[in-house]
C-alpha cells in the first residue's frame, strides 16, 4: 500500500480561510465596478459571452472607439474571443462612449458591462 499523504500547511481549515477572503475581496471589486457604474448615465454594453475582450481588431491597432467618440447602434465596438473564435461587440444604440470598464486582452465574464454608451 502507499504511505499515507501528509498534510499540507495550515490544514484545511488554514484553505477555507484563504477562499473565503478570496470571495469578500471579489465582491467588494464588483459592488465598487457597480457603484462606478451607476454613476454614468447611459446605456450598458454587455459581454454576451465570458472570454477575453479586445479593444481593438489586433495588436498595436487604434482601437475600435474611445471615450467621447460617437458611435452608430450596430456599429462594432470591441471583440470579445472565445475558444479561438472572434465574436463583434456591437453598440445597441447611437451615442456617445461615456466610459469603458473593461480593459484591453482582459477575461470578461457573461453579463459583464464592458462600456457604457450615453446619448448624444
Amino acid at each position: 500500500p502507499a504511505p499515507p499523504l501528509a498534510p499540507l500547511p495550515g490544514g484545511i481549515k488554514a484553505r477555507e480561510e484563504r477562499a473565503a477572503k478570496a470571495d469578500i475581496k471579489e465582491e467588494i471589486s464588483g459592488a465598487a465596478a457597480a457603484k462606478e457604474i451607476s454613476k454614468v448615465p447611459g446605456i450598458e454594453v454587455k459581454s454576451p459571452l465570458a472570454g477575453i475582450f479586445y479593444r481593438a481588431p489586433a495588436p498595436g491597432a487604434r482601437p475600435f472607439v474611445e471615450v467621447g467618440e460617437a458611435v452608430e447602434a450596430g456599429e462594432q465596438v470591441g471583440i470579445v474571443e472565445v475558444m479561438k473564435l472572434m465574436n463583434s461587440i456591437k453598440a445597441p444604440v447611437k451615442g456617445v462612449v461615456r466610459q469603458i470598464l473593461a480593459e484591453n486582452e482582459t477575461m470578461v465574464k457573461m453579463g459583464e458591462t464592458l462600456m457604457i454608451i450615453g446619448p448624444a
